[in-house]
């Protein structure tokens, strides 16, 4: 159980540093006059919990996340920044 608890802590921590790189809402987490680091953790919870549960994440999994804390509808961000969003979240299991 602890070796399931520890790794769901990890990928958590990897996927809240991926959201805070790409940064989707604009608020500068971390920054010095921004909100704090793990500002995007209640976002980062459910997709970590996809990508260990289904092996990756999908673009439909972000976007519904988004738009249920956010209520921002994210259709409008670039292709390639999606492509670019779920390569790197995807990666973090490889």
């Amino acid at each position: 159980m602890d070796d399931r608890r520890t790794r769901h802590r990890a990928v958590v921590r990897e996927v809240l540093d991926v959201l805070n790189r790409y940064d989707l809402s604009a608020l500068g987490p971390g920054e010095e006059d921004g909100p704090p680091y793990d500002e995007y953790l209640n976002e980062a919870l459910p997709i970590a919990s996809a990508l260990l549960n289904r092996g990756s994440i999908e673009h439909s999994d972000v976007s519904r996340v988004w738009l249920e804390w956010f209520g921002d509808d994210l259709s409008a961000l670039p292709k390639t920044t999606w492509t670019r969003l779920l390569r790197d979240l995807n990666a973090i299991l490889e």
